[in-house]
């Protein structure tokens, strides 16, 4: 019947409700069960867990105000903090320390990593890769490495093969749209200082930022007085270089620092110069007589002072602490003078060589072929001028103001072919009319500049003697542009030795360098009359540091500047990363914004269900309702 009919329907529809419904509590119970299907990791298996956690310069940038190495910092702790307190751990930052090869317990690991400060030091990942590797296969333990850091384009260069088979977790934390304005360098045009004159001071300045930036300001501080250089406008990516004339004061050693004024980013908006200025450059001149042109070359109040010696009364002493030595009409070069001269120019030294006429030349190029691949061929008397001068060169560069085609250049009766390799040959400072070179320069090992004439000086053959305008500069800025007036200018980080002219000193003092309450006693080592400082990673604080012999002395001043590796701020995003790196390294995409602590739980565990058994839950009670409200 159709009464019967219908209860039998309503029967069928309570019994599918209530089925819907006790499988809607078993979801719910099974849910706060817990269950998880296993990973394929060992379960309860202890664990070796290493974290990287790159503390560069760059990790300064800010996200949201938080600088990144302070979210990288709670990144790290999460990773402890979701592994249970039988894993042992390893925390690695750039400055790679004897002491971050040991493994240690949950709550050491989370001190060290409260510990954990900006540092000057950067680290290719290979080296990473390779020292964590190293800690991790202890005790049959499963080992997970991380890697937190930005992933800056410019140091996060990695090369990891499939033979590597320590699986890597990448944790990037990266700040989106970075802003810096760096300043790279700064250099004198000029290497020689001398109080009284002017300097020009060159500086490079670069946009690494997204955006144009229209007046950035820039300062000088010297002699603790700052000066304003103006405001620049850089667009991105965009690199300026200008400058500024400083007037150097009295004062052997001296310092100054440049300045941009740009935020957050900052470890790269100082730059500092050490500097030394001189009173006086000697120029040592070797001859069988007085050359009594060469004497009046320069007055009394110059600050080059010639030194004339004759050969058979030579002290060798002297040669070492010349800005200059020239050699005149010296025909016959012993072993012992050949030895002090390659010696001086192979420290830095400048020698300026006038043959003398009409010689057997092997004897001469014994000296020569010494100290670079020239040498002089036959000799031949001819009339010949000087038709062009290299003002691109630095001895002669901003010397002349009109064309030397108005100028009364030097001629001769008599030269030497110059014999160069290809390789070898340097830049010419005076060329005869007819293209040979009749004054070279040629650098020598260790530093040092080797200059040649073709001609003697001898009035006989030359009259470059009588050429004012030309001589005087030559030996001027030879002798005040030599290859020993480097400025004592390093970058942190990187193998620098600073070399110190100790004639005076005693063997056995005791160096100190010196910055605001800082003193280190430095590695020293003795090369003739220099001593060598290695300036090691205890040099970890820009700034000027004092040489000093004795508490009140002040032996030298040298700068240190941060490494500028890290001004790009550019990073790799993630899909660069996974094209990069191979296909068992993982990424957290979402690190910067996850809780790390349940996603790597879920990693050591297993997949956990829950969620998915309430979301099952849920659907069978609307299934339930749906049924007793729509099945009539």
């Amino acid at each position: 019947s159709l009464e019967n009919e219908t209860n039998r329907f309503r029967r069928v529809r309570n019994l599918l409700a209530l089925l819907l419904r006790i499988l809607a509590l078993a979801m719910l119970v099974l849910a706060f069960a817990q269950p998880f299907l296993n990973s394929e990791e060992q379960l309860g298996q202890k664990k070796a867990v290493s974290i990287y956690l790159d503390n560069s310069y760059s990790m300064s940038s800010q996200y949201l105000d938080v600088p990144l190495l302070d979210r990288g910092k709670k990144k790290a702790r999460e990773i402890i903090e979701a592994h249970s307190q039988e894993d042992v751990f390893q925390i690695i930052t750039n400055e790679m320390t004897g002491g971050q090869q040991l493994l240690m317990s949950r709550e050491e690991a989370l001190d060290r990593v409260d510990q954990v400060d900006l540092s000057t030091s950067t680290v290719a990942l290979e080296k990473i890769y390779q020292r964590q590797k190293e800690a991790v296969f202890v005790d049959n333990r499963a080992a997970n490495l991380y890697w937190i850091s930005d992933f800056q384009k410019t140091t996060a260069e990695v090369s990891l093969s499939e033979k590597d088979s320590v699986p890597v977790t990448l944790v990037p934390i990266q700040s989106g749209q970075p802003r810096n304005i760096g300043l790279d360098s700064a250099w004198f045009e000029n290497p020689v200082h001398i109080a009284g004159r002017n300097s020009k001071l060159v500086f490079r300045i670069s946009n690494y930022g997204t955006e144009e930036v229209e007046a950035i300001p820039m300062s000088l501080s010297y002699r603790e007085e700052q000066r304003p250089l103006g405001n620049y406008a850089i667009a991105p990516g965009e690199t300026l270089v200008d400058s500024a004339t400083v007037a150097i004061e009295e004062g052997a050693w001296q310092s100054m620092k440049l300045e941009v004024a740009d935020y957050p980013v900052q470890f790269d908006d100082h730059y500092h110069l050490a500097f030394r200025v001189r009173e006086n450059f000697r120029v040592l001149v070797i001859n069988n007589q007085n050359n009594p042109f060469l004497s009046k070359l320069f007055t009394s109040d110059s600050e080059v002072r010639i030194i004339q010696q004759r050969l058979r009364n030579l002290d060798f002493s002297l040669i070492g602490e010349m800005d200059l030595v020239l050699l005149d009409d010296i025909g016959r070069i012993s072993s012992g003078l050949q030895d002090q001269l390659v010696k001086y120019a192979r420290n830095g030294g400048s020698l300026l060589l006038f043959p003398p006429a009409q010689i057997e030349t092997e004897e001469y190029n014994k000296l020569i072929n010494a100290l670079s691949n020239v040498r002089l061929g036959n000799w031949a008397e001819a009339n010949m001028a000087v038709g062009r001068i290299n003002r691109n060169e630095p001895v002669f560069s901003e010397v002349f103001l009109e064309d030397e085609k108005n100028m009364s250049l030097p001629a001769v009766s008599g030269r030497y072919a110059v014999i160069s390799s290809l390789e070898s040959s340097g830049p010419w400072l005076l060329k005869f009319r007819d293209g040979t070179t009749a004054l070279g320069r040629y650098p020598v090992d260790g530093g040092g500049l080797l200059y040649l004439s073709a001609s003697p000086l001898s009035e006989t053959y030359n009259d470059l003697i009588q050429k004012g305008e030309i001589i005087v500069p030559l030996i001027y800025n030879i002798a005040t542009r030599g290859g020993s007036h480097a400025a004592p200018v390093f970058t942190m980080g990187k193998s620098n030795v600073f070399g110190l002219r100790t004639a005076a000193l005693e063997t056995d003092q005791v160096f100190h360098f010196e910055r605001q309450g800082v003193d280190i006693i430095p590695r020293q080592r003795r090369r003739g009359k220099d001593l060598l400082f290695t300036l090691g990673p205890e040099f970890n604080l820009p700034g000027i540091y004092t040489l000093r012999s004795e508490p009140d002395s002040t032996n030298a001043l040298i700068a240190m500047n941060f490494n500028r590796e890290e001004s790009d701020l550019a990073v790799w995003s993630t899909a660069q990363l996974r094209d990069r790196f191979p296909g068992w390294v993982s990424i957290l995409d979402q690190a910067r914004d996850v809780n790390l602590a349940s996603v790597i739980e879920e990693r050591n565990t297993g997949n956990w269900l829950w969620k998915y058994l309430l979301a099952a839950a849920l659907l069978f009670l609307l299934l339930e309702a749906v049924v007793l409200r729509f099945w009539k």
